[in-house]
């Protein structure tokens, strides 16, 4: 079956999804307070969506990455398409470069930073892409065999991504150069 797959659903379903995940979890994170020591002098992630939220988003993707290693696995044609992957692959960058030219336009150039630039044009772009092309084999395939409890985990860590997200938002924690500046900075 995994001769059959393409783009995520080969990678998930030839590795252990849990280990890439942890793999994804440490290299996001280490991304982030790497790249904001080096460009900004300090180590910080103070948005609970990009610390605590993408270990939600990444336990689903390995959830489903789980759900790619039954034998039993059946999923539509166009789910498995290379065309789908592509289409979504695309979909997913132009969104990560427009969120990336709303946060300049939002801060203007001088102010941008280039962690939030490099996360808007490369991790929310991959995160977009594997949750749209992952999430789906867990609904669809559902119900043949595998526990409900892979629905409703998931289904718990993506409401737990939007408390976090909701709270970033509220709390002004998005924007985390300002955030530190106004909160950390006495």
């Amino acid at each position: 079956m995994t001769s059959e797959l393409f783009g995520s659903h080969r990678l998930f379903a030839t590795m252990n999804p849990w280990v890439l995940g942890v793999v994804l979890y440490f290299g996001v994170n280490a991304f982030v307070l790497l790249g904001r020591k080096i460009f900004e002098g300090r180590a910080y992630n103070v948005a609970y969506s990009s610390w605590l939220g993408s270990a939600a988003l990444i336990g689903c993707m390995s959830i489903a990455g789980h759900v790619l290693h039954r034998p039993d696995l059946a999923l539509p044609a166009w789910l498995t398409s290379s065309m789908y992957h592509q289409i979504v692959a695309g979909v997913s960058i132009v969104i990560g470069i427009c969120m990336g030219a709303l946060a300049i336009y939002q801060t203007t150039w001088a102010k941008s930073q280039w962690v939030d630039l490099a996360f808007n044009l490369v991790i929310a772009p991959l995160f977009m892409y594997l949750l749209a092309t992952l999430l789906p084999v867990i609904n669809l395939y559902l119900g043949v065999n595998v526990p409900t409890i892979y629905k409703t985990m998931t289904i718990v860590l993506l409401m737990l991504y939007g408390v976090t997200a909701i709270i970033d938002i509220r709390t002004g924690r998005l924007h985390q150069p300002e955030w530190v500046a106004a909160h950390l900075d006495n």
